[in-house]
This record gives C-alpha cells, structure tokens and sequence, in this order.
C-alpha cells in the first residue's frame, strides 16, 4: 500500500498537476472533490522534504486538533513551475476552515 500511495504522488508530480490525497487503511486512495484545505504543515514540521511528508501522512493518516480529529491528506500544487507540497486537512466548512 505504501508503495502504490509514493507511486501516486510521483505520478501526480511527474505530469505537473495539482494534488490533494490520502489513503484509507484499506489502500482505497481519498481525493476530496470539495471543502476547504488548510494546510498544517506548519503544525508537524516545516522542514520535510517530500518523502517525508508522504510517509508522515501515510503512516500517522490523521492529527488531532482542537480535540477533534481530522484526516491527513498530502497536497501539491504548482506556482510558476516550482513545486509545493504540504499536509493538510479538510473542512466542509468555511466557518471551520477560517
């Protein structure tokens, strides 16, 4: 399962297109289709390098924040050709995500 969640960030990288992803602990990969994402990046450790963060998500899969917990989900987007990566979390709500 490990394997194929790199092997879709890679692809994801590979073809220059924007990413938000997890993987459940049955190896079904989430891609959220709507909500709000925040990144937390700066909550866990600003300083990962891509692999990193991709095992941190895969292995810890959810955070805990303001006593409730939430799903990791890795994301990558692209600004003038540098990519971006981050981990991050979902909110249905705008309210929440603010």
């Amino acid at each position: 399962m490990y394997i194929e969640f790199i092997d879709c960030v890679n692809n994801y990288i590979k073809n220059n297109k924007d990413f938000t992803i997890a993987i459940d602990e049955n190896g079904k990969l989430d891609n959220p289709k709507y909500g709000y994402i925040i990144s937390i990046t700066p909550l866990i450790n600003i300083g990962m390098d891509t692999n990193q963060i991709i095992e941190y998500v895969f292995f810890n899969r959810c955070i805990k924040i303001n006593g409730r917990n939430h799903k990791l989900y890795i994301g990558g987007w692209f600004d003038k050709g540098k990519l971006n990566i981050d981990i991050s979390v979902i909110s249905k709500s705008k309210n929440d995500a603010i």
